[in-house]
C-alpha cells in the first residue's frame, strides 16, 4: 500500500502552537508608531435620508485629523440610511476617546422614512420598498427544469429556464402519494454569527503601498476587489491576514458592495492614503451584533410518501431574508435539504422555488452552512411528523430516502451543470452512529422507556 504523511496518521495544526500560546498576531495586534484610531457614527433608524450633517464642531477639536461623510467620501458614505447601524459618518483622531467625543459633535438632519422589519411583512404587495422604485421580493434568478431523463442512467439532458428548480410532474407526484405531509410558514429566526474576533483592520500608506492587516477568508480576491473599490491598481494594495479569530464563514469582504458589512477597509484606507498615516477602524462588539452578518428565512415543505415510507413528491417553496442588501446565494443552498440533493435516493417528483426578500434590517450573508441549515430545518422536522404519522422509525424513514453513492444530484445548481452522480455518501453510516449515541444519553433512555 502507498505510504503517505497525513492520510491515515495523527497530524498536528501547523498553527495550533502559536494559536493557544499567544504567539498568533492578528490584525489587532498590529501596533504601527503614531497610528490613528476610527469611530463611526450610525443611523439610529431603519429608514431615512440625511437632509443636513454640521461636522465643524468635531472637525475643530484638538486630535481629530480627519470627519468623513458622503459630502467628501461618496466611495464609503451615502445620504440614504437603510438599517439602523448603517455609515453616516466617521472620525479619525489620536486616539479612540477623543474620536468618540467628536462623533457626539456632528449634527445631523434626518428625514425618517417608512421601514419594514420582518420578512412576513416584507413579502406584502403594500409594505414599505427598503430600496425605493425596487420590490422587496425578488425570484431567484437561475431557477431551471431539467428534463429529457436517460432512462438507464436517470441523468438529465436537458434544461430550460422556469421559475422554479425541478424535474418530474409534482401535481401527478401527490395524486400518486398515499401520504401528503404538508407545513407552511416554518420560521428560522433571524440571528447572528459573532465571531470572537470583531471585524476590523488597519491601514498603513507607507508612499508606496497600502498596507492593510485584516482577516480574510478570502485574501485575493478581497485584494482585488478593494483596489478596486478604491480606484488604485492591485499592484500598489499589499493584503496581510497571518491569522483569523474565527469567522465561521461569515468574515468575507465585499468592499464593492456598500450593502455588506466591509466598511472598516474603505474607512481605513481612504483616510490612510489621505492622511499618509497608518488608520486603525475595528468594530466594538456592539457594532458587530449591529451591522455583521446575518440570515432567516420563511419555508413551505410539502412532501408526499408511499404506504412503505417511499418519499416519491416534494414541494419546497424558501423565502430568504437579506436585510438591506447583502449575499442573496444562501437561499439557493437550502435545497440541498430537499429531494433534489439530501433525499434523492428515491424523489421522481421536485419542486423548489426560492426567493430573496430585503427588509430594513443588517446585511445577509453566508455562514455555517450558507443556507443549508434553514431548508434542513423545514424539510426535517416535516420528515418527522411524516414518521410518527407512519408509524416508521424516524432514523428508518430517513435511511430509505436519503441519498447515496451512485444517485443523481439534480437541482442543487443547475447554473454549472443538468445534474451528476454523487460520488459517495456516508448518511446512512452517520444515522446508525448517531442513533446509537442517542440510545446511550441517559435522559432520552430513560424517556424512551
Amino acid at each position: 500500500m502507498f505510504k503517505t504523511k497525513a492520510v491515515g496518521n495523527v497530524v498536528r495544526q501547523k498553527d495550533g502552537r502559536p494559536r493557544v500560546t499567544g504567539e498568533a498576531k492578528f490584525y489587532a495586534d498590529v501596533l504601527l508608531p503614531n497610528m490613528l484610531q476610527t469611530r463611526i457614527l450610525r443611523s439610529p433608524y431603519p429608514a431615512a435620508d440625511i437632509v443636513s450633517i454640521d461636522t465643524s464642531k468635531a472637525e475643530a477639536m484638538i486630535g481629530v485629523k480627519l470627519v468623513m461623510t458622503h459630502k467628501n467620501y461618496p466611495k464609503a458614505f451615502r445620504d440614504t440610511l437603510y438599517y439602523v447601524g448603517d455609515l453616516v459618518a466617521a472620525v479619525v483622531a489620536t486616539d479612540e476617546t477623543i474620536a468618540e467625543e467628536a462623533l457626539k459633535l456632528i449634527e445631523v438632519e434626518y428625514n425618517k422614512k417608512k421601514f419594514v422589519l420582518s420578512l412576513e411583512e416584507a413579502i406584502k404587495p403594500d409594505s414599505p420598498q427598503v430600496f425605493e422604485g425596487v420590490d422587496n421580493c425578488h425570484d431567484w434568478e437561475f431557477h431551471y427544469y431539467m428534463s429529457d431523463r436517460d432512462p438507464e442512467t436517470k441523468l438529465f439532458n436537458t434544461k430550460t429556464q422556469a421559475d422554479y428548480n425541478g424535474f418530474g410532474d409534482i401535481d401527478k407526484g401527490f395524486a400518486e402519494a398515499d401520504v401528503v405531509i404538508e407545513q407552511k410558514g416554518l420560521k428560522y429566526a433571524y440571528c447572528k454569527s459573532p465571531a470572537m474576533e470583531t471585524r476590523g483592520c488597519s491601514a498603513h500608506y507607507d508612499g508606496n503601498k497600502l498596507n492593510v492587516y485584516t482577516h480574510s477568508q478570502g485574501l485575493h480576491d478581497e485584494k482585488l476587489c478593494l483596489a478596486q473599490a478604491l480606484g488604485i491598481n492591485a499592484s500598489m494594495l499589499n493584503y496581510i491576514s497571518p491569522y483569523t479569530g474565527s469567522s465561521f464563514g461569515g468574515k468575507n469582504a465585499f468592499p464593492l458592495d456598500r450593502n455588506i458589512a466591509s466598511h472598516y477597509l474603505m474607512i481605513a484606507s481612504l483616510a490612510s492614503l489621505d492622511l499618509n498615516k497608518p488608520v486603525h477602524c475595528s468594530y466594538s462588539r456592539e457594532e458587530e451584533m449591529l451591522c455583521g452578518w446575518s440570515r432567516g428565512s420563511l419555508g413551505d415543505v410539502k412532501i408526499g410518501f408511499k404506504k412503505d415510507g417511499t418519499l416519491t413528491t416534494m414541494d419546497f417553496f424558501h423565502w430568504q431574508e437579506c436585510g438591506a442588501g447583502g449575499d442573496k446565494y444562501p437561499p439557493k443552498n437550502a435545497v440541498l435539504a430537499t429531494g433534489a440533493v439530501l433525499y434523492s435516493h428515491n424523489c421522481e417528483h421536485q419542486r423548489s422555488r426560492i426567493r430573496y426578500v430585503h427588509t430594513n434590517r443588517f446585511c445577509c450573508n453566508g455562514w455555517q452552512g450558507y443556507g443549508v441549515p434553514e431548508g434542513t430545518y423545514a424539510v426535517e422536522t416535516t420528515m418527522d411528523i411524516a414518521a410518527d404519522e407512519m408509524g416508521i422509525d424516524p432514523v428508518e424513514i430517513r435511511k430509505k430516502n436519503c441519498m447515496r453513492a451512485g444517485d443523481v444530484d439534480s437541482g442543487w445548481d443547475p447554473l454549472t451543470y443538468k445534474s451528476c452522480y454523487i460520488s459517495s455518501s456516508g448518511i446512512r453510516e452517520c444515522l446508525d452512529a448517531g442513533a446509537e449515541h442517542l440510545c446511550k444519553v441517559p435522559f432520552l433512555r430513560a424517556n424512551q422507556k
